[in-house]
């Protein structure tokens, strides 16, 4: 059933973590985590925010439960990708009035930095609101296309830390990757790939 999926923690049991002590906060993210590693047999390394709550302190605690990334519910209606992973702002939600149009620029926009169309939701609203043909006429949009990538949120944080982490050397000519990920960059006008270690562009 979960074969393709990524399992995240949403915490022990759903509050709003801005609303409770520092190791009630911890106990919520830590426990959630240590009992889907043990049911799954997998690492853990995401989280959504239980109704897309957080503060500073939540941010820090998350840390020290070595969360990579964390989703908000607070839509962006951009495709850059960001920096502060664990404040991650996805594109939009999937009942978002301007869906469409926004498929519509993320499939025509042109630019030289790597875009990330990001929806979220929830399966139950899309049973609730007879949303599933929605969801799979704008699938059957991006399906199939070549320059899209179609990847789980780990997948795109570990491309986006690989990505942050190249080193370039004094000629721009060469290029060393420390992370076990390939990436691409462009280079004059073309797309290169960087394989983990030294590269020569």
């Amino acid at each position: 059933m979960y074969k393709g999926h990524e399992i995240a923690v949403h915490t022990l049991t759903h509050q709003d973590l801005t609303k409770l002590d520092k190791d009630t906060v911890y106990n919520e993210v830590f426990l959630d985590k240590q009992n889907l590693e043990r049911m799954f047999g997998c690492q853990i390394t995401g989280m959504a925010y239980p109704y897309g709550t957080y503060n500073d302190e939540v941010v820090q605690i998350l840390k020290k439960c070595k969360i990579q990334y964390a989703r908000s519910v607070v839509s962006s209606g951009a495709f850059k990708l960001q920096k502060n992973l664990l404040i991650f702002k996805p594109t939009c939600h999937h009942a978002d009035e301007n869906i469409w149009e926004l498929l519509e620029k993320f499939l025509k926009e042109k630019s030289e930095e790597k875009q990330l169309f990001y929806i979220w939701g929830h399966s139950y609203e899309l049973e609730d609101n007879s949303d599933w043909g929605m969801m799979e006429e704008l699938l059957k949009r991006i399906c199939g296309l070549d320059d899209v990538w179609y990847a789980s949120n780990i997948d795109i944080m570990d491309y986006i830390k690989a990505l942050s982490a190249l080193k370039f050397g004094t000629d721009s000519k060469t290029v060393y990757n420390p992370s076990c990920v390939t990436v691409w960059i462009e280079a004059d006008g073309e797309a290169v790939k960087i394989e983990p270690g030294y590269n020569r562009i």
